[in-house]
């Protein structure tokens, strides 16, 4: 009879440890995607580039990629800066081997600046490019010129690794349609491991 009591005590113990644990993981969670989300309204190079999973960097140079990201957001042609970034119901945490995960839901939207509106036609061309990419009830364009462009139902897998530092984010792309999607993906199945991938799927 004692052996049993001392055994249900110690699962107890267990099971209040394991979600005192999964609680603290949900906790660091949302305090990363807090994190990111400000470095990404604000384009902070550097602080994007920490929030990759690092098996990224065993693919493409991190300053590699920095350099990828400025010629994006900011060159002789356009520059891309992020208005709104906003988290929708998140999935819980979970695990698969040493691996924790979640998937993140989110809608953003972005206004793209040319740096020279003078030709008409060109400007035109841009915002038909743009309304195929995005679809057209997505892309705005405003009195000056710059275009306003949501992208909802976006959504990122989140993973915490024994060897991370923090939580790192990464696109999921295997529901999306847009040119260069299924690309981006083949980086991402290279990058996340396996058993994630497979845990994440819906």
């Amino acid at each position: 009879m004692k052996k049993t009591i001392h055994l249900v005590t110690v699962l107890l113990l267990l099971a209040c440890a394991a979600t005192a644990q999964t609680k603290q993981d949900s906790l660091d969670l949302r305090r990363d995607m807090e994190t990111y989300k400000r470095v990404s309204l604000n384009i902070e190079y550097d602080s994007l580039v920490y929030f990759m999973p690092p098996a990224m960097f065993a693919i493409v140079p991190k300053e590699d990629i920095k350099e990828q990201l400025r010629s994006a957001f900011e060159n002789e042609i356009v520059k891309i800066g992020f208005e709104q970034f906003d988290y929708k119901n998140l999935t819980p945490v979970g695990k698969t081997g040493e691996h924790l995960y979640a998937i993140v839901p989110y809608d953003a939207a972005m206004t793209m600046t040319l740096t020279d509106t003078s030709d008409s036609a060109t400007v035109g061309m841009v915002l038909v490019a743009m309304q195929m990419q995005f679809g057209s009830k997505n892309v705005e364009q405003r009195p000056d010129k710059s275009m306003f462009i949501k992208t909802p139902d976006k959504q990122m897998i989140a993973i915490k690794s024994p060897e991370h530092d923090s939580w790192k984010f990464i696109e999921d792309k295997r529901k999306g349609e847009a040119p260069g999607d299924a690309q981006t993906q083949q980086l991402v199945d290279m990058v996340i491991p396996k058993e994630v991938l497979d845990a994440t799927k819906q």
